[in-house]
């Protein structure tokens, strides 16, 4: 069992037997060319190149797909006999990979500038920011004064009885 994936059927063209189908090529680089070809007999797609080349790129019968890169102009033909109904996709009619020049550094473009909605944003992240740490300052305040508020009623209400020199005034303490 035979399976047609022929895709949207108005991207198929019925074409002539032997009729040229050309594919202008850039002046530089390669150019990939990819058809298929549906035809209900026995067809051969053969590839036109300049100084009279030619390249058989394909035969059979049914449904056929043919993929090759050139780098000069190509026109294709299909060629069947009489009879035969022939339709054509193109899938890659404008695709060209041309060789670019080296990359320099003074070719590039600086980097757009900052839009308006990034700089709002921008400002209220920096003024949730501070806010955030001047209540984070009066906290660590609050916390300190609270240390320092402990420490001294620990002081006045429980001497410790280390640091008070209760001795004969003079000597030792240990001994």
């Amino acid at each position: 069992m035979q399976n047609f994936d022929l895709g949207a059927l108005d991207a198929w063209k019925q074409v002539d037997g032997g009729e040229l189908l050309a594919f202008d090529l850039p002046t530089v680089g390669y150019r990939k060319v990819d058809f298929d070809v549906l035809a209900d007999g026995p067809v051969r797609v053969v590839a036109f190149g300049p100084n009279d080349k030619t390249w058989l790129v394909g035969y059979g019968q049914g449904l056929l797909s043919v993929r090759f890169t050139a780098t000069d102009d190509v026109c294709v033909a299909v060629f069947g006999a009489d009879d035969v109904v022939i339709h054509i996709r193109t899938k890659c009619a404008t695709l060209a990979l041309a060789e670019f020049p080296e990359e320099t550094f003074t070719t590039i473009e600086p980097r757009a500038g900052h839009t308006d909605e990034f700089r709002r944003l921008t400002h209220l992240m920096r003024i949730n920011q501070e806010q955030r740490e001047a209540q984070l300052r009066g906290e660590i305040l609050a916390l300190r004064n609270e240390v320092i508020a402990g420490r001294s009623e620990t002081v006045l209400s429980e001497p410790d009885v280390n640091l008070i020199d209760e001795g004969d005034g003079g000597g030792d303490a240990s001994a």
